[in-house]
């Protein structure tokens, strides 16, 4: 449970939250949090993909907040 709640801290985002996508293939792309995955340290993301919202899970490490 302690690792839990730490991981739970660490992830700097909330719901709704515009996002800056800084590594992977994603690099460059803005985006809106969906959810949070504390357990795994992911967040999911909405970025604009051809035009078109697409949903893309990645770690929390590889956003930067506004």
């Amino acid at each position: 449970e302690v690792e839990e709640a730490a991981l739970r801290e660490e992830i700097p985002f909330r719901v709704g939250q515009v996002v800056e996508v800084t590594e992977g293939p994603f690099t460059d792309f803005s985006g809106t949090v969906q959810e949070i995955y504390p357990d795994k340290g992911k967040v999911k993301v909405e970025v604009s993909l051809f035009g078109r919202p697409t949903s893309v899970e990645l770690d929390y490490t590889q956003l930067k907040g506004y």
